[in-house]
């Protein structure tokens, strides 16, 4: 396969998901929280829906040739095209949902992509450059998207930045280590 030839890093995360292309190009949103801070029950949907709710907000001031910001089945999307992903972990006592949203994806990285068996019916078979839209299309900056993503935090939050050296000494802390580096003789 090409991933192979290219030799490309797989990485198999604990959270599962669909697969995800890792670049410069991708920005990764993660929230990691208590089922107790929360209304609703900590089930896939709920989380799915309160999520779709949270990003509705940071992309209300945004619109694009493609249509408005939604959840279509798993997927965030503009109109009928998909713009990030998710996967997601529960525990009886937390849950973790993260996202990769698609700054300006390149066709060529897609190629290392099958389409899946079971997509999305939205995708109505369209290849990836189809498919997908990126957020440079409708949104100013990666720095505007930052800040409205911070700004719809702040209002239901507490929020502090940290440093990433501070962030980086939790893993010094025992923790979960499922996500692993995949052997290429490992790939299908």
């Amino acid at each position: 396969s090409l991933v192979r030839h290219h030799n490309i890093p797989v990485i198999r995360r604990f959270s599962g998901g669909g697969t995800v292309v890792v670049d410069n190009d991708t920005i990764f949103s993660s929230f990691i929280c208590k089922n107790r801070d929360f209304s609703f029950p900590a089930y896939p949907r709920e989380i799915m829906k309160w999520s779709a709710d949270f990003y509705s907000d940071v992309f209300s001031t945004w619109s694009c040739n493609h249509g408005e910001f939604h959840l279509a089945e798993h997927d965030y999307a503009m109109g009928d095209k998909k713009l990030g992903g998710n996967a997601q972990c529960i525990t009886r006592d937390r849950w973790l949902h993260h996202s990769s949203f698609l700054w300006n994806f390149k066709s060529q990285a897609m190629q290392y992509l099958k389409i899946p068996e079971k997509a999305p019916e939205y995708r109505r078979g369209r290849d990836h450059s189809e498919f997908l839209c990126s957020l440079h299309e409708f949104v100013p900056t990666r720095d505007v998207f930052v800040q409205n993503v911070l700004a719809a935090l702040s209002s239901s939050f507490h929020v502090s930045e940290v440093s990433s050296e501070y962030a980086e000494s939790f893993l010094a802390n025992p923790h979960r280590t499922a996500t692993v580096l995949l052997d290429p003789d490992d790939l299908t």
